[in-house]
């Protein structure tokens, strides 16, 4: 399911390559005409619980910097499903140089302020802001029982899965040792 204010496109639950190559082209051609218009993840969570009856293995992939209200239904779906938030993080935006004063505007909302970034109250009241918002969502996703999956825009994308994969992988096995011992 491919959304942003609201359902865009949806791709039937499968497995294998041809699923995958299919989702990524789908992705591709969403983030070519962006909307605009805010995130509504919440509602698109509660869409997903709504159309996906048998218990499956849901991948989220999202900064998770919209407006409250996801993670009520996120915890939801995480009862039926198994559910793997992939959160992309960018390190740049924990922090702003200091480089004058420059206009900021809200991918979401358009509203757009004037900042002096050359004030070291305003950066450190920024990064401790930014720290919390991201402690808030890693806290937001484990409550709602969510696998987390931190992946930086620092790094490439595919290096990041097989570790988080391998790291699954290796959890479940000894999991299923313990049980079994």
């Amino acid at each position: 399911m491919l959304f942003d204010d609201r359902v865009r496109s949806i791709l039937p639950p499968s497995a294998g390559r041809t699923a995958l190559l299919q989702m990524i082209a789908r992705m591709e051609r969403a983030t070519e005409t962006p909307t605009g218009g805010p995130t509504d993840l919440g509602r698109a969570l509660a869409e997903a619980g709504r159309l996906i009856r048998r218990p499956s293995m849901m991948v989220l992939i999202s900064d998770f910097m919209t407006p409250g209200g996801w993670q009520q239904p996120l915890s939801a779906l995480a009862i039926r499903h198994e559910v793997v938030a992939v959160w992309i993080t960018d390190p740049r935006e924990g922090e702003i140089p200091d480089v004058g004063v420059v206009t900021f505007e809200d991918p979401e909302s358009g509203e757009q302020i004037l900042v002096d970034t050359r004030s070291a109250h305003l950066r450190a009241r920024f990064q401790q802001a930014a720290a919390a918002q991201r402690g808030t969502i890693r806290a937001d996703l484990l409550r709602a029982r969510a696998a987390v999956a931190e992946m930086s825009t620092e790094a490439e994308l595919v290096p990041q899965l097989v570790a988080f994969i391998k790291q699954r992988e290796a959890q479940r096995s000894g999991r299923l040792a313990r049980v079994g011992a």
